[in-house]
């Protein structure tokens, strides 16, 4: 319920001891606490400079799936953020220079305005203002979205075909659903080249100093390799062991006119990786050839000396600009989602949901492969007991597995190498290096993912598409973009090139919905036990705090 204050002194301080009893209840850390009272009262300060005697304002706090906003609403004239926006660095500077006058004052509120720009809005409507002050966002929100959408679409999807026609569903799910699930499709294949060309090139410039790094960089470097071919091997043995899916079971599904599949020769494999003509890799879209062109620049553009950093921060800057536009389309991931399953349902029933559950067995079979693989490669290599890495890695994966992201889990990883006797300069470099291009699980669900839907959309895969999918694979797990969305990016690169018709997205988008925090655990413990070789090896390994007891 909202409380009203006075829009004075007096009322601003008793509106902020409000916000101080109230967030703690809403689960809100101390530090987003302290920013929301700080925004809060320059904000209301501001409201109050030209505000008329008696003035009042409300104040309330949002709490929506793990997201808080804390809201003012307060009537009188528009409040004005631009000379907040407006300022520079001298102006900062200024500011402390001078004595402490209301004009110093007012410029050091506006720096604190300035600096959490992002984190307040304020619209107007009817002569009365509104800001909202984002306290606490979550970062599975978008997950929760998602997984919403997705029980929802079963459940209008299912109602749908119960109680409607065939006739007016299939009308829905032509000219409504399938439309808008195209249109997604056609902008996810339009920056899907751009995307992996620029990752790969910053990617490979950013190896220019490994030599500074001395052994460290180079065993890190060569177990992720190992680590990633592990995982592409496993991801495929653990397919055809266990088999899911039944052959050609979602043939009915495509309606797209995508390029047949056909079998071609393990030489032929290695030729097309060559391009002959760069434009015409992106007219046709043939990422593995824009994979290599972007490795070779990158490398070339090391060689070049100094003109390479200008190169570097070209290539940055497009890096950047396709990410954002990957972050964009992301947004979109629950409505498309909602559609996807929706078609599914309308189409095919609850068969093709189902059939997941055993391709999301085959993914957990398989992470339990890198588990045990991480095991011996511990014991062999460095010399100590696994267990209890494992056994004190647990609390700190339930972590991982709610934040869903490797490089938001960084610090956890960091903290729990420090505790366990790695030394800092091993963990400093291994943790935020596997960040970005160890993505063991990511790897085992896209190579079971592609697998599974060759399968069931009726596209023969033989030995030269195993190996040109291996090669993709742990090239992508360097060039992937490393922000949500970017696994999906990944999929459609090596869907496209084991020719599996784009109609299989929808079931691609919900298994990697629903995989994705588990994935995460398996990249992170992989960057783990990464630093726990390196750090023995290196002789950096405090086995005394190793094997100590929580």
């Amino acid at each position: 319920m909202p409380k009203r204050f006075e829009l004075s002194e007096k009322g601003i301080m008793e509106a902020l001891e409000f916000l101080g009893a109230e967030l703690p209840r809403k689960k809100v850390s101390e530090k987003d606490i302290i920013k929301t009272r700080l925004l809060a009262e320059e904000c209301l300060f501001k409201l109050a400079k030209d505000a008329a005697e008696g003035t009042t304002f409300e104040i309330w706090i949002c709490s929506v799936l793990g997201n808080v906003t804390t809201k003012i609403k307060c009537k009188g004239k528009e409040i004005d953020f631009s000379d907040a926006l407006a300022l520079s660095g001298n102006d900062f500077k200024n500011a402390f220079d001078e004595e402490m006058d209301d004009s110093a004052i007012e410029t050091i509120q506006n720096m604190l305005l300035k600096g959490f720009a992002d984190k307040f809005k304020i619209s107007r409507k009817k002569n009365m203002n509104y800001i909202d002050i984002i306290t606490k966002k979550d970062p599975q929100m978008t997950l929760y979205i998602t997984l919403s959408a997705i029980v929802l679409a079963v459940i209008i999807g299912l109602f749908m075909r119960l109680c409607l026609s065939e006739t007016i569903y299939n009308g829905f799910c032509n000219n409504v659903l399938q439309p808008l699930k195209t249109i997604y499709m056609n902008l996810l294949s339009m920056i899907v080249g751009p995307v992996v060309f620029f990752s790969m090139i910053t990617c490979m410039m950013q190896f220019s100093d490994m030599r500074s790094f001395g052994r460290i960089g180079g065993k890190t470097m060569g177990i992720y390799t190992f680590t990633s071919a592990i995982a592409a091997i496993a991801g495929i043995g653990i397919f055809y062991l266990i088999q899911p899916g039944t052959e050609g079971s979602f043939v009915s599904m495509i309606t797209s006119q995508d390029t047949p599949n056909t079998t071609i020769s393990f030489l032929d494999t290695i030729i097309d990786i060559f391009p002959s003509n760069i434009v015409g890799s992106f007219y046709e879209n043939n990422v593995l050839q824009i994979l290599l062109m972007g490795l070779f620049m990158g490398v070339a553009a090391n060689l070049i000396g100094e003109k390479g950093k200008v190169l570097q921060n070209f290539f940055e800057a497009m890096n950047d600009m396709f990410l954002e536009m990957v972050l964009l389309l992301a947004k979109l991931i629950p409505l498309i989602t909602f559609c996807s399953v929706m078609i599914l349902i309308l189409t095919t029933g609850t068969d093709a949901l189902i059939s997941l559950l055993a391709l999301i067995g085959t993914l957990l079979a398989g992470l339990v492969v890198m588990v045990f693989t991480y095991s011996i490669m511990i014991v062999l290599t460095a010399k100590v007991s696994p267990f209890p890495f494992l056994k004190r890695y647990i609390p700190t994966a339930l972590n991982v597995f709610s934040l869903s992201s490797s490089s938001a889990s960084m610090p956890l990883n960091m903290d729990f190498c420090k505790n366990i006797g790695i030394s800092q300069r091993v963990y400093s470099f291994t943790i935020p290096f596997g960040a970005t291009i160890n993505m063991d699980g990511a790897m085992i669900a896209l190579m079971t993912g592609v697998l599974f839907m060759a399968k069931t959309f009726g596209v023969t895969i033989d030995t030269s598409h195993i190996i040109m999918l291996i090669v993709s694979g742990m090239l992508l797990s360097m060039a992937s973009p490393g922000v949500p969305g970017g696994s999906l990016v990944a999929c459609t690169v090596l869907l496209k090139q084991m020719g599996v018709p784009m109609d299989c997205l929808p079931l691609v988008m919900v298994y990697l919905t629903v995989t994705d925090m588990i994935c995460t655990v398996s990249n992170t413990t992989g960057d783990v036990a990464a630093s726990v070789i390196v750090a023995s090896t290196e002789k950096l390994l405090d086995k005394n705090k190793y094997y100590q007891k929580n």
